[in-house]
């Protein structure tokens, strides 16, 4: 009788045990009325997995639905007068953004053109070696190639011979480029002496010293290949 006691003691113990564990398992799993693995939201009447319920914001989507029940309450002049103004500031803001994804090397480019044009008697900056290369090159080109149009090819075809040509063959274009340099240097002198600005010398004294920047202007292109 004794053993028989202390075995339905045992298994007592060990079923409080089994319940312990268990409650203590179900209160780290949130469930609803009746076991559920879901809620209600009184706010928005919405059912909510009981895992995330605590992040629920039903405000959001409250606030969202008062503004579509205004909206088809209104009035047409209303409504026309809202869209015309979402749609002027739509446009105004895209031209802003336009206007700020120019770059800013193209912006000075357009300044100094601009400046440039106010005067007609500056002088004209000298073509490049390449340059006179290719004031020689696209007549022959377009006498040997009749068929071929535009300006692409001719370009790709002058690049890639200049690429090939010996030093001793750009020789003549390069003397001709010094040459239209140097009386290019003393246009710009007399143009500045008359005009009262300091003189290309002065300037070269009185600047900071910066690292020179190689002129892109007339950049040699890259032969293609």
């Amino acid at each position: 009788m004794k053993e028989a006691a202390d075995g339905d003691n045992s298994a007592v113990t060990t079923k409080k045990r089994v319940l312990e564990d268990i409650d203590g398992a179900t209160q780290l799993l949130k469930r609803g009325p009746g076991g559920s693995s879901f809620m209600t939201c009184d706010n928005c009447q919405k059912n909510i997995a009981c895992a995330i319920f605590d992040l629920h914001r039903c405000g959001d989507a409250k606030l969202r639905e008062e503004q579509i029940a205004r909206w088809a309450k209104a009035d047409m002049e209303h409504k026309k007068r809202i869209l015309e103004e979402q749609k002027r500031l739509k446009d105004s803001n895209g031209k802003a953004d336009k206007q700020r994804k120019v770059p800013e090397k193209e912006s000075k480019k357009l300044a100094k053109k601009e400046k440039e044009a106010r005067d007609p008697n500056l002088p004209k900056k000298p073509p490049s070696s390449y340059m006179l290369f290719m004031n020689d090159f696209r007549p022959r080109f377009k006498e040997e190639n009749p068929d071929v149009r535009g300006v692409t090819e001719g370009a790709k075809a002058g690049g890639a011979r200049w690429k090939s040509m010996s030093e001793e063959e750009k020789k003549p274009y390069m003397e001709e480029a010094a040459k239209l340099k140097a009386a290019y240097a003393e246009q710009i002198r007399l143009f500045k002496t008359s005009k009262g600005l300091p003189a290309p010398e002065d300037e070269k004294e009185n600047a900071t010293p910066e690292p020179a920047l190689e002129d892109r202007d007339e950049q040699e292109p890259v032969a293609e290949a």
